[in-house]
């Protein structure tokens, strides 16, 4: 058997079977049922509303309950109350690019990361001049990823580092991812925390996309304003949706009504339109004449939610096993010329780069290349770096020998050659 090693959550060797289900009955239905009040029924009450012989031809739909309920589950599975508002769209960037506009029209002062994604950090970048908004850079990626574990910082030691220059430079808003795209976990409850003790009506943007479905905790839910990520990496529903949380909406009603209370209006004002059809379902307020919409990750997204315990129990279960098998690929990595990233904070991830210098100097698509021709999926960077995502069941003594042989090929018998 031609067996493929799948070590990138974003790829489709990783999409959950009750997701790939969904999606094709989803298809179906939508093709036979798209124009008729059926298929109300279905999206507004869920799959046990609608009729008997339709239940018979789409049964991987009966994980569909509708939206409210949907929502639900999302906020269970990161552990918010049901206030916390939470805001779904095709594309996650719109709800990035939102949310970072809000944060530069409130904010004079943001506290940023070179952790942050680089495209976001250039939206925020953009944005910030068009506001007159200063930025403030806290730089850690050197502490994680020169090799010399002696000179990593501990997550207490970051939290510290962050407030300090918080409070310092007098901030009043931040961005900064809770998982890094590169694997490294921030203690994001305890900055956040800290933050609204320095500066309680700062406005705090988490990057929560490499985390939701990953890890349990330190995720800054509990004090954040804006917290957004998406549902195809990590959570496996393979069809792209992004998440936007907003977990102090009636705190800041409460609070500071005069200066915020638009967040939620400001946040829907995107020109999304999936963003603007669950809002319609949730509110009864559905315009007759939105545009066609997308309505297929809702589906996909709740079937990979019964695939697994959605919960953060779950989660902290099934990251365990994803700790257990870093430990494998990191043995393997360590034995084959290969150096492993430090972490701060445990996760799934596994971040690698070649001792050899000929391979740093590979471009990342060959070197993505390279892993692919060697059967392995895996996320590849620039200088050599690559990333690998543990999946939730153990890796067998033959997915391991597969990884080893990858990494070995990268030199021998026929070495890469530098673009």
């Amino acid at each position: 058997m031609d067996m493929r090693l799948y070590l990138d959550s974003a790829r489709m060797g990783l999409m959950s079977e009750r997701a790939r289900m969904a999606l094709n009955d989803y298809g179906s239905c939508a093709a036979k049922y798209g124009c008729s009040l059926h298929f109300s029924t279905l999206l507004e009450h869920g799959f046990h509303a609608c009729p008997e012989i339709m239940q018979q031809h789409f049964p991987a739909l009966a994980d569909w309950h509708g939206v409210p309920e949907l929502l639900s589950k999302i906020r269970r599975l990161v552990g918010v109350d049901d206030d916390c508002e939470v805001l779904l769209a095709n594309r996650s960037f719109e709800l990035v690019r939102t949310a970072i506009r809000q944060l530069v029209q409130r904010s004079k002062r943001i506290l940023t990361t070179d952790l942050n994604w680089p495209e976001y950090q250039a939206i925020l970048q953009r944005e910030a001049r068009r506001f007159d908004a200063e930025l403030v850079t806290v730089r850690l990626r050197h502490e994680f990823t020169n090799y010399y574990p002696q000179r990593r910082l501990s997550a207490q030691e970051i939290a510290q580092l962050y407030l300090r220059t918080f409070q310092q430079m007098d901030c009043d808003g931040a961005l900064f991812p809770a998982i890094s795209h590169d694997g490294i976990r921030l203690p994001a409850d305890s900055i956040c925390a800290e933050m609204r003790t320095i500066s309680p009506h700062a406005f705090l943007v988490i990057d929560g996309a490499q985390a939701i479905g990953h890890v349990p905790d330190e995720l800054g839910l509990r004090h954040c304003d804006v917290f957004f990520g998406g549902v195809h990496k990590w959570l496996c529903a393979h069809v792209p949706m992004g998440i936007a949380l907003l977990p102090r909406v009636k705190d800041i009603f409460h609070n500071n009504n005069n200066n915020n209370n638009n967040l939620i209006s400001g946040m829907v004002k995107m020109n999304e339109p999936l963003l603007h059809f669950v809002q319609g379902l949730v509110t009864g307020e559905l315009s007759s004449q939105s545009e066609t919409v997308n309505l297929a990750s809702l589906f996909t997204t709740r079937a990979a939610l019964a695939d697994i315990d959605a919960s953060p129990t779950g989660v902290a279960q099934r990251l365990r096993e994803r700790q257990y098998n870093a430990e494998q690929v990191r043995m393997v990595a360590s034995q084959t010329g290969w150096y492993c990233q430090s972490e701060c904070l445990p996760t799934g991830t596994v971040m690698i780069q070649h001792a050899d210098e000929r391979i740093q100097a590979v471009s990342a698509s060959q070197l993505r290349k390279h892993f692919i021709c060697q059967r392995v999926s895996a996320t590849t960077y620039e200088n050599g770096f690559v990333r690998l995502a543990m999946p939730d069941v153990r890796l067998s003594m033959n997915e391991l020998s597969c990884l080893m042989t990858a990494l070995v090929r990268c030199l021998h018998p026929k070495p890469l050659m530098a673009a």
